[in-house]
């Protein structure tokens, strides 16, 4: 059969174009046409979702377990314990020199029992005049009283520190020593307490027009004292206050206070209350419950009658009242020794407390300076290691990027007709031909000409 007036044998080659839903695949197409992109392309909205993932991976910072948190609570609880550090310490400076106040006060205390200790030997002497003893008691007298103002005048911020505190008050008062009769107010001082004024005592306050003094009588000891100075009506609208000293208490007059009037009667009062030591106790760490973490320290009163209460009523006047004095004033001496001798411990124990809360307090410091480097050292190396896995997953999204563009490229390409496979027309294929024997036997298709679909030139009159 011929084409076109050319023999069979002789008609050219003709190759068809097909569809991509028809055309049938070459073996060697084949193979990339069925094999699938690898597990790392991801779809074009899979690409897309990663990429929006870019600016967060490149500029946030990388979630922590959560350490900042743990550093600032660390910080904030040692901050805590070092203020609670801090106030121990400045109360503890506080304990110390108040009992440095009160050791230099006993002191002074003590050097005046030394000089009345002198006083009562030297009465005691069998030899001695009674004038000689009347001087030497006069002495002796004062001292005793010097005694009871050191420990009243030492203070600190207004505090007593060797009159101890007490709450007596005065109660059931009579009707003559009331407003009315122009006494304003009963009120004890830091001396009251030992055997002039206790809790359940009666006390009888009397005023002698004639002398110009008031009078308080223990009716439950016996013990009496006189105010200080004369009394004196206070002007109108004015106050003033009388001082019985050894009770430890003080009338307040109104100006309606009468100097010619005497109180005798309906004048008596009940004493509520009582006297104690000065405690005084210093935190030395930070635990809050009940005498936990704390020095207690005790400061007795300082007083004649606490030191040696026989002491408070004696007199060198004769031969043996010295004789008891000097037993007294031994007595005296050995209670003060002792109160100095706790009063150092206190001194030493503070003073140790003091050195370990500041040795505590710089420690909580270096330990909260040494969290907030290593928080520092930590945060760089977060950081480091966020730049790290961000510009791991930014080449990572580059490498996303470039196989989806490749992927497009691709399916760009498959879709134009004729590039995934060429096949040529059998029937337009010559019988018995080497080419038709290739193809049948497997061998490998012939290669095709650029110009596929060009017809071939005709034989040349010799190839005829």
């Amino acid at each position: 059969m011929a084409v076109n007036n050319v023999p069979a044998e002789l008609a050219p080659v003709v190759v068809r174009r097909e569809s991509a839903s028809t055309r049938p695949l070459f073996a060697g197409n084949a193979a990339s046409q069925t094999t699938s992109l690898p597990a790392t392309i991801v779809s074009a909205s899979t690409a897309a979702t990663v990429s929006a993932f870019r600016p967060s991976v490149t500029s946030a910072r990388l979630a922590g377990p959560g350490d900042p948190y743990v550093t600032t609570r660390v910080e904030s609880k040692r901050a805590g314990e070092i203020q609670v550090l801090q106030q121990a310490g400045r109360d503890a400076t506080k304990v110390s020199t108040t009992l440095q106040t009160a050791d230099a006060a006993l002191k002074l205390v003590e050097e005046k029992l030394t000089r009345m200790d002198e006083l009562a030997d030297d009465a005691a002497a069998p030899d001695l005049s009674n004038v000689q003893r009347a001087v030497l008691n006069q002495e002796f007298v004062d001292l005793r009283a010097t005694i009871d103002t050191i420990a009243g005048a030492a203070e600190l911020s207004g505090a007593a520190v060797l009159d101890g505190a007490n709450s007596f008050v005065a109660t059931s008062i009579g009707s003559n020593i009331q407003t009315g009769d122009g006494i304003q107010a009963l009120t004890f001082d830091s001396r009251a307490g030992d055997d002039y004024v206790s809790d359940g005592d009666t006390i009888a306050l009397s005023f002698s027009s004639a002398t110009k003094l008031f009078t308080a009588i223990n009716l439950t000891t016996g013990l009496s004292a006189t105010s200080e100075v004369g009394t004196a009506a206070p002007a109108t609208g004015e106050t003033s206050d009388i001082v019985i000293g050894e009770f430890g208490l003080s009338v307040q007059l109104n100006d309606q206070f009468s100097t010619s009037t005497d109180i005798t009667a309906n004048n008596r009062f009940q004493v509520s209350g009582s006297a104690s030591s000065l405690d005084l106790n210093v935190r030395i760490g930070t635990s809050t419950a009940a005498r936990s973490d704390e020095i207690a320290v005790a400061v007795a009163r300082a007083r004649v009658a606490t030191l040696s209460q026989p002491l408070q009523h004696d007199n060198i006047l004769s031969a043996a009242g010295a004789a008891r004095a000097v037993v007294n004033v031994v007595s005296a001496q050995d209670a003060l020794a002792q109160m100095r001798t706790d009063v150092g411990n206190g001194i030493t124990r503070v003073g140790t407390a003091a050195a370990g809360l500041e040795t505590g307090i710089t420690n909580l410091q270096s330990a909260n300076a040494t969290l907030a480097d290593l928080a520092s050292v930590a945060d760089a190396v977060q950081g480091a290691l966020h730049d790290v896995v961000a510009e791991a997953a930014t080449a990572l999204l580059n490498k996303v990027d470039q196989v989806s563009s490749i992927r497009a490229q691709v399916t760009s390409l498959a879709n134009l007709e004729g590039l995934n496979g060429l096949k040529p027309v059998a029937s337009m294929v010559p019988s018995g031909t080497s080419d038709d024997a290739g193809v049948e036997s497997g061998t490998s298709a012939p290669s095709l000409s650029p110009h596929i679909d060009e017809p071939q030139a005709p034989p040349s009159e010799a190839e005829k």
